[in-house]
C-alpha cells in the first residue's frame, strides 16, 4: 500500500465518521481533500452514493461511460447489476456497430465471454437433429439440417436410418445443389427451408432469448448461436434481462463492445452529462436528497470555504438559546 493510497483511505474514514456524526466542517474538509485524490471512478461513485456527495456522482459516471475498457463483472458486482446494466446501456448507445460484421467475430466474442457456460458435451449433427426433433424448435432443427448440408463428410448408413428415408433423400439433394451452385450458408439455409418445409412447419419458432434459456446446460452449438443472435440485438427489456439473468445480460453487452471496439463514438462531456442526468435521475435525486441532511445544499460547487459554509449554515439552522444567556457560536454536529 502506497503512502498516497493510505492517505486517501484515512480521508475516507474521516468522511465516513464526519458524515455519520454530522460534523459539517470536517466533512467538507474531507470532501475537498478527496476531490483531488486519485480514486477509481467506480469507487468514487460508491462513496458518493454512500456519503451523499452529488458532484462526485455525475463525474464518476461520465468517466466510466467514456472510458475504453468494458465494465467488468467484478465491477458490476460492486455497483450492483441493475446500475451496471444501466451503464452498459448508455455505453452501448454510443457504440457504432458496422453494417456488415463477420459472424466469426460475434462467435469468437461469445466464446470468450461465455466459456464456462459453453463447456458442454459436443454432439454430432445427427444427434442434434434427433434432439431438435424431440424439442420441436424450428431454429434448432433448421440449424442442425444446415450443419449436415454444410459438412464435407457424406451421410453414413447409420445416419440415414436415424434421419429416415425421405429426409435423407432431401438432405442429399440439398447437398448436391449447394456444391453445384457453390452456395454460402445462407444459400444452404434457403434450400433447407424449401426442401424440408413440411417437417419444419410442424415445429415452433422461439425468440433468441427463449432459445438461450432452453439450450443452457443442453447443447453448446445451440447455446452459442442463440447467444450470438441475442448479442446482435440493441437493447434488452426488463423481462428479457430477468429471463437471461443480470450477469448474462452484462456479458452480452461486453460481447457487443468486443466486436465494436474500433467503432467507438466518444460523445463530448456535456452531451454525456445530459445523458447521465436522464438515465440516472433516480440515483442522482437520492444522493441530492441525502446531501440536504448534511450541508443544507446540494454541494454542487466544487470547493467552498469553511467560513462561507458556516455562515450559510447559520442562516439555515436556528441557533438554540443558551440557558445562561451566553453569546458565541454554536457548533453544529
Amino acid at each position: 500500500m502506497t503512502t498516497q493510497t493510505f492517505e486517501n483511505e484515512e480521508w475516507i474514514v474521516v468522511l465516513k465518521l464526519s458524515t455519520q456524526w454530522k460534523m459539517f466542517d470536517i466533512r467538507n474538509l474531507a470532501i475537498r481533500q478527496l476531490d483531488v485524490a486519485k480514486i477509481d471512478p467506480i469507487d468514487r461513485f460508491i462513496l458518493a452514493q454512500k456519503h451523499s456527495i452529488p458532484r462526485w456522482l455525475s463525474s464518476s459516471l461520465i468517466s466510466v461511460i467514456r472510458r475504453e475498457d468494458s465494465l467488468s463483472i467484478a465491477e458490476a458486482e460492486k455497483l450492483g447489476f441493475d446500475l451496471a446494466l444501466k451503464i452498459c446501456r448508455v455505453r452501448d448507445s454510443s457504440r457504432i456497430l458496422p453494417d456488415v460484421l463477420d459472424d466469426h467475430a460475434w462467435s469468437s466474442a461469445v466464446s470468450v465471454e461465455f466459456q464456462e457456460e459453453l463447456r458442454l458435451p459436443a454432439l454430432s449433427a445427427i444427434e442434434r437433429v434427433v434432439r431438435a426433433r424431440e424439442n420441436g424448435v424450428f431454429e434448432f432443427l433448421r440449424a442442425s439440417y444446415v450443419d449436415l448440408v454444410e459438412r464435407p463428410k457424406a451421410l453414413s448408413d447409420d445416419e440415414a436410418m436415424k434421419l429416415g428415408c425421405e429426409t435423407t433423400v432431401r438432405i442429399c439433394r440439398v447437398r448436391e445443389q449447394r456444391i453445384a451452385r457453390n452456395l454460402s450458408m445462407l444459400g444452404s439455409m434457403n434450400l433447407v427451408d424449401n426442401e424440408l418445409q413440411v417437417e419444419l412447419s410442424t415445429t415452433t419458432s422461439l425468440s433468441a432469448i427463449e432459445r438461450v434459456v432452453m439450450s443452457r446446460g443442453n447443447i453448446a452449438e445451440w447455446l452459442q448461436r442463440s447467444l450470438v443472435e441475442t448479442a446482435q440485438r440493441h437493447q434488452f427489456s426488463s423481462d428479457e434481462v430477468e429471463s437471461l439473468g443480470k450477469e448474462a445480460a452484462m456479458r452480452l453487452y461486453r460481447v457487443r463492445e468486443a466486436v465494436s471496439n474500433t467503432q467507438w463514438d466518444t460523445k463530448p462531456f456535456d452531451v454525456c452529462q445530459v445523458v447521465v442526468d436522464q438515465e440516472f435521475s433516480n440515483e442522482i435525486r437520492t444522493v441530492r436528497n441525502g446531501a440536504q441532511g448534511y450541508s443544507g445544499t446540494e454541494e454542487a460547487s466544487a470547493v467552498d470555504e469553511n467560513a462561507e459554509e458556516i455562515e450559510y449554515l447559520d442562516t439555515m439552522i436556528p441557533t438554540p438559546k443558551r440557558k445562561n444567556g451566553g453569546k458565541g457560536r454554536v457548533k453544529h454536529y
